[in-house]
């Protein structure tokens, strides 16, 4: 008798190499046909078993990769605060920006916006004012007509600049230039025209520091 043919050299490769093993089992074990058939069912279902649990795994990993990636990137409010923002830096040179204070309307989904600039005082007053104004129709347009547009409520916007109190040489920081529109306002508005737009007519708000008229009126 070959060594193959003996019932150990059987179970070695049911283990090893099933299907070799499956082929001695029948060929060489000095088993029952009964006992044989028992065996050759256990071993299959252990091998199919084996074989549909790593599949099965398999494709749930693959499922679970496939939700990850379509998933959305959640956008909250805080994203879209910080979006507006980036519209306000991003939407005139004529000033600086300094802060805002963003504000959600949950029952409209929509925010109002109080923004605060440091305006450029370099310059002439005549050209210090015009800037004062551009920064402002800037950011309205900015904001009014940007993909965010109607999520945006009224806006306030505030320069502030550096001031020299003429009796006392007392130095402050004071809001010289302020323009405010209504959402309704901004609706009536053709932004394309926007060129040809006293800014200051339009607004629903307007201030000027009484410093900034004066020097308006010597010129």
């Amino acid at each position: 008798m070959k060594w193959y043919q003996n019932n150990w050299a059987t179970w070695l490769f049911l283990i090893l190499f099933f299907p070799v093993g499956l082929f001695f089992l029948w060929k060489f074990s000095s088993y029952s046909t009964k006992t044989k058939s028992i065996i050759s069912i256990i071993f299959v279902a252990l091998v199919l078993g084996s074989a549909f649990g790593s599949d099965k795994q398999d494709n749930s990993n693959k499922q679970s990769v496939t939700v990850k990636k379509e998933a959305p990137m959640p956008v909250g409010e805080e994203a879209e605060k910080a979006e507006i923002v980036n519209i306000i830096k991003n939407s005139t040179k004529n000033a600086d920006f300094r802060d805002a204070t963003i504000t959600k309307i949950y029952n409209a989904d929509r925010y109002n916006l109080v923004v605060f600039l440091n305006g450029h005082d370099n310059l002439t007053t005549n050209m210090v004012y015009s800037g004062y104004k551009f920064a402002v129709r800037d950011i309205l347009k900015g904001l009014y007509t940007s993909r965010m547009g109607n999520k945006i409520n009224d806006v306030k916007i505030s320069i502030y600049t550096k001031m020299i109190n003429q009796q006392t040489g007392a130095k402050s920081e004071d809001v010289i230039y302020m323009l405010a529109m209504t959402r309704e306002r901004a609706n009536q508005m053709h932004w394309e025209n926007i060129e040809q737009i006293d800014i200051e007519n339009a607004a629903t708000e307007r201030f000027m520091h009484p410093a900034l008229q004066r020097e308006l009126n010597k010129n």
